[in-house]
């Protein structure tokens, strides 16, 4: 049953899980367009196409083994699967991304986008002439993307995008760091929104925590924490 889960690297909960693995399959493939196509909220179809690497003619047969099981027991809000789509075009300017729900086109994102153009495209329309530019080093990390200014605070978390080495991860550590960056500016419930890249040495995290990889634990975290808050706070002052 173990074995059955972990094979293709991914638990298959529910529709965004299966878009999630096949696009960023594109990605790795070297692909720079992308069309993602879903009918019935992802559960009738999923169409992913893309203009990346294939795989050998005589390895197609592997593809087709049995690798996941599928625990989807009811139709999806479309949102889990949009989601996925932007948190996977933040991460890859340089590719475009096209989405159809049952035949309409609800998404279009043009490649070869700077980082900041990608990020204007895809958070809340306020925060385009409302953010700053975040570019920090210490050593071999590197912090980089776009934070928003106190005036344009929410009242919750959709609009924080954090990302390592390129993948989305939901991290207290990172959040926290973020959130300290901001407590003379922001106070009671109100949440900055942002959208954060760090790079690091790969032998310094893990990514596999968590079978979703969006979990990850770091070597030294006190240091991170205290190198992301004092980046993000030499913007803001």
């Amino acid at each position: 049953q173990l074995i059955s889960q972990i094979a293709a690297g991914e638990v298959i909960e529910r529709p965004t899980s299966v878009v999630k693995e096949l696009v960023e399959n594109s990605v790795d493939a070297g692909a720079d367009r992308v069309e993602v196509r879903i009918e019935g909220g992802g559960l009738q179809r999923i169409l992913v196409s893309d203009n990346g690497c294939g795989i050998p003619k005589d390895e197609l047969s592997l593809a087709l083994k049995r690798h996941a099981t599928s625990k989807v027991k009811s139709l999806e809000e479309l949102e889990h699967v949009v989601t996925q789509l932007e948190r996977i075009a933040l991460a890859n300017p340089s590719v475009a991304l096209t989405l159809f729900t049952n035949g309409r086109q609800t998404m279009r994102l043009e490649r070869g986008e700077s980082h900041a153009a990608r990020i204007a495209d895809l958070m809340p329309k306020d925060f385009r002439g409302a953010s700053r530019e975040v570019d920090a080093q210490t050593g071999k990390w590197r912090l980089t993307g776009l934070i928003g200014l106190p005036t344009i605070s929410r009242t919750r978390t959709e609009a924080q995008y954090f990302f390592v080495n390129g993948r989305f991860i939901r991290d207290r550590v990172m959040a926290h760091a973020v959130r300290a960056a901001y407590e003379d500016v922001l106070h009671g419930q109100a949440q900055p929104m942002y959208c954060l890249f760090l790079e690091l040495p790969p032998d310094e995290v893990d990514a596999n925590v968590h079978p979703t990889k969006t979990e990850v634990r770091f070597r030294e975290s006190g240091r991170v924490h205290q190198f992301v808050t004092q980046a993000v706070n030499a913007v803001i002052a």
